[in-house]
């Protein structure tokens, strides 16, 4: 056996492909390439496969074997140039041969005697049916064919990888989101007037609610929210749809059960009900001692006011915020477990 096919079946044990064309190149034991433009910027990767003429038998074999090409030949034994009786055995083993291959069957003498076709000729034949199965000859480009293994690609990422930039990214945005929180309680102790206290207390639950949708949007696959919809208004009524999900805490556990179910469910924001009472009318409550004050609810007797310490609903809103690091972290074990 060739050094090529030692190594193949070394590798092929510990190896899984995900296309034919994949393990071909693992056959081979080809080099994955990248092509790079003056600037020095890659542009996409490429496989440079031997040309047909120069497979060996056993590479013939192997790529019959790997693309499961519907061929019974054995290059080792057939008769090239011969001349045989045309008898039932050689008939039923011509039968057997690609179409391509019995058209080079010659007869002669009445139809008594069979040519066999010479070993180029035999060996083109089997060529184009290589072709038909779509066996790469020659160089490969990622961006010129369907069937480039996906694993390498140039900026393939496998989707633990994607989830793990998504995790990346969703703790930078969980920094800058508690940065936000802490400028907002810092300028709520540098003003005096009351709407203006209040508009920084609203405008913290603002940060956190945006969050959450910044949650979901990324939850979203690229791919889903780039699919080519002619129907302009089968797009517009989808993006509306989804868009609509982004803003509502069940549209959007719909978007997280969907597309990221490993990803833990959305709570509650704290302190819901002073958010809801603001964004009704901001000039509802009076903010005394650091305390939020609203009126009773109803004309009830004994019914007392509502009171909220400033400091809580800001510290609150900050943890709530941090809380997803550790859903994150735990997302990060699993995947590497």
């Amino acid at each position: 056996m060739s050094r090529i096919y030692d190594n193949y079946l070394e590798n092929m044990e510990q190896s899984q492909f995900d296309s034919p064309i994949h393990e071909l190149k693992e056959y081979f034991d080809l080099p994955l390439e990248t092509v790079i433009g003056h600037d020095g910027a890659e542009y996409q990767n490429y496989i440079e496969f031997p040309e047909f003429i120069e497979y060996s038998d056993e590479d013939i074999q192997q790529v019959i074997d790997i693309f499961d090409i519907p061929l019974n030949f054995d290059f080792n034994d057939f008769d090239y140039d011969v001349t045989e009786d045309n008898n039932s055995d050689t008939h039923e083993y011509i039968l057997t041969l690609p179409q391509g291959v019995q058209d080079l069957f010659e007869y002669s003498d009445d139809k008594k005697k069979i040519i066999f076709p010479s070993e180029d000729d035999v060996r083109e034949a089997i060529f184009d049916l290589f072709k038909e199965y779509d066996v790469p000859s020659g160089t490969l480009y990622e961006q010129e064919s369907n069937g480039f293994p996906e694993s390498m690609q140039l900026y393939y990422q496998s989707e633990e990888e994607d989830l793990e930039n998504l995790a990346n990214e969703i703790y930078a945005d969980i920094q800058s989101t508690l940065d936000s929180i802490r400028q907002l309680e810092n300028q709520y102790y540098t003003v005096d007037d009351a709407i203006q206290k209040k508009a920084m207390i609203l405008a913290a639950f603002s940060t956190v609610e945006s969050y959450v949708i910044y949650l979901a949007e990324n939850f979203v696959p690229s791919e889903f929210k780039t699919l080519d919809i002619k129907d302009t208004q089968l797009r517009n009524f989808l993006d509306q749809k989804i868009q609509s999900h982004f803003h509502e805490k069940h549209g959007r556990e719909i978007i997280r059960a969907t597309f990221a179910p490993n990803f833990p469910k959305e709570k509650n924001i704290p302190f819901r009900d002073v958010r809801n009472s603001l964004a009704h009318n901001i000039s509802i409550g009076e903010i005394e001692n650091e305390k939020l004050i609203f009126p009773p609810k109803t004309m009830k007797l004994n019914e007392k006011p509502v009171s909220y310490k400033i400091s809580n609903i800001f510290k609150a809103l900050g943890e709530y915020v941090e809380n997803y690091s550790g859903n994150i972290d735990k997302i990060i074990e699993m995947l590497q477990s």
